[in-house]
């Protein structure tokens, strides 16, 4: 991170999601094991309606990340789940910024 500060073009973010639930999307395609497949999928589900701060799905986390990779590169503004100035992205904020 102290290199973006030398070189303006290296400002980073750093996302820091929680489980990333493939909300059943491509779950036959997947190379892993049908207990991994399962394991995630109950978890998924279980987060999705219990934990939501924990838990992301696929396409709102490709949204958030898409639209911190269109922002200038600024800090973000300190809030809840953003942290280091600005850089260190949680969970709870990839959500908000993706609208869920």
């Amino acid at each position: 991170m102290e290199l973006g500060e030398k070189e303006p073009s290296l400002k980073v973010y750093a996302p820091r999601p929680g489980l990333i639930d493939p909300e059943g999307q491509n779950l036959k395609e997947s190379p892993e094991s049908f207990s991994k497949r399962a394991l995630v999928g109950t978890v998924g589900f279980v987060l999705r309606h219990v934990g939501k701060s924990l838990h992301i799905g696929t396409q709102p986390l490709a949204k958030a990340l898409t639209l911190l990779a269109l922002r200038d590169g600024e800090p973000l503004a300190e809030g809840p789940g953003i942290e280091s100035n600005g850089r260190v992205i949680r969970n709870v904020a990839l959500r908000k910024i993706a609208g869920i």
